[in-house]
């Protein structure tokens, strides 16, 4: 059977309309394909086919654009495919070209422009791959979901935390449950996968339903100095994922037609899966006090030997240069979030130390504090989302709050903000 869909056009004075289908009438009207017979041999031999009774799907295009040829659909196979492939999922055979684990690098080099340039991505891929084929070390309960740091004994999570910070894969496989309209409550899992980015190299992450990556999830892991993957294989939670994806596979969406009649609560659980990556990294990732005074030399560079004057003596007396002043380290570090913001401690935070935070929307003229609107959002209320470690966290009004710290590596995370707006954060020590 086979479709076409163009537009209104005209072929040896015959008018033709837009959608055209070839295929059998069954009930109703239903288009049928054509099974076995002399229409089907006619079509194998036209179109070169050769498969024979192996199962599978032949797709013939009659008439190929002539902007399609093997070099430009190479860059697009790597590009969406390459995740498959790497993993040994996918061998795609296009002209004289085999593109497959073995051969990819060597392709991508060629034909995968600045994303494949340095290797990284591609070197993430193949560890993960190869620690596929064991479980991840590290199991949490289904109590994740509420509160994932109390689900971590206090000397597994430091050691996630150290081999992080060493540059290793780490990971973790969080449980979790389904529950179908029929309502059988399925147990399935995802496992979660981080290791930092090498330096001045961007980090991505890669949400995976099966063997196919879902790009348009990963700008929800963005501008992180980490590289990430979110696994989603187990059949249950796989064919969850698969109800709450649209026609081109790009977006999950709690939604979607599929999802919302064949499982309770889609969203709910969605939400679930789609923070995991989040909530995994800002628990083990720490922000290090490091001073690098070479960072800029390539970018900011000065040849001093070109400033020394030709003269025996120079013809003005340079003072004394001022004695170093030692710097006092900071105590807590503010970062931006996507849709948010996250304070944490270092490794010269005070105990005890009581901080109040005020935030607003910025604005082009005035001050954001003074221009605050109540209706812009209230982190009072569940639309503002706050996730707190080792603090006792206290709210003041809509965009006010105090917190006092009792240990060290603390954390205050906000999100749920307008991701579209930027955000002024005013904070203090009491």
């Amino acid at each position: 059977m086979g479709q076409a869909v163009l537009r209104h056009h005209k072929l040896e004075e015959q008018d033709y309309a837009p959608h055209v289908f070839f295929a059998n009438s069954g009930v109703g009207g239903l288009q049928v394909p054509e099974r076995g017979g002399p229409v089907v041999e006619w079509i194998m031999k036209a179109c070169g086919l050769d498969r024979g009774s192996e199962p599978g799907l032949s797709i013939v295009v009659p008439h190929l654009h002539e902007e399609i040829t093997t070099e430009s659909m190479l860059p697009h196979l790597i590009r969406n495919w390459f995740f498959p492939i790497l993993t040994g999922h996918l061998v795609v055979e296009l002209g004289e070209h085999t593109l497959d684990a073995n051969t990819f690098e060597e392709l991508a080099r060629s034909f995968g422009g600045s994303e494949f340039a340095d290797g990284s991505r591609v070197a993430f891929i193949r560890e993960l791959h190869n620690a596929r084929a064991s479980a991840p070390s590290t199991c949490l309960s289904a109590d994740w979901t509420k509160n994932i740091e109390s689900c971590f004994q206090t000397a597994e999570l430091e050691r996630l935390r150290t081999s992080f910070a060493d540059g290793d894969l780490v990971s973790v496989r969080l449980p979790l449950a389904v529950k179908r309209q029929t309502g059988a409550s399925q147990p399935t899992y995802i496992d979660v996968y981080l290791r930092s980015a090498p330096h001045l190299v961007r980090g991505e992450a890669f949400y995976v339903r099966g063997a196919i990556t879902i790009p348009g999830e990963a700008r929800r892991f963005s501008g992180r100095q980490c590289f990430g993957a979110l696994i989603a294989d187990h059949p249950v939670i796989a064919s969850f994922l698969g109800d709450a994806e649209g026609p081109a596979h790009t977006t999950w969406s709690g939604t979607a037609e599929k999802v919302r009649d064949n499982w309770k609560n889609p969203s709910e659980r969605l939400r679930d899966v789609r923070e995991s990556l989040n909530r995994l990294y800002e628990l083990i990732a720490r922000v290090d006090d490091r001073s690098d005074a070479d960072a800029l030399k390539n970018f900011l560079y000065v040849n001093r030997s070109a400033d020394k004057p030709t003269a025996k003596k120079p013809l003005i007396k340079k003072p004394k240069p001022p004695k170093d002043i030692p710097r006092k380290a900071p105590s807590y570090r503010v970062e931006q979030r996507k849709g948010g913001f996250m304070i944490t401690g270092t490794t010269n935070t005070e105990i005890p130390m009581t901080m109040r935070v005020q935030v607003a929307y910025d604005v082009a003229q005035g001050k954001p504090l003074s221009e605050f609107d109540p209706l812009d959002f209230d982190i009072t209320k569940s639309d503002i989302k706050v996730r707190t470690s080792k603090v006792e966290y206290t709210p003041i009004a809509a965009n006010e709050f105090k917190f006092v710290v009792h240990e060290p590596g603390f954390q205050v995370a906000l999100s749920g903000f307008d991701e579209n707006r930027d955000l002024f954060v005013y904070e203090r020590k009491l």
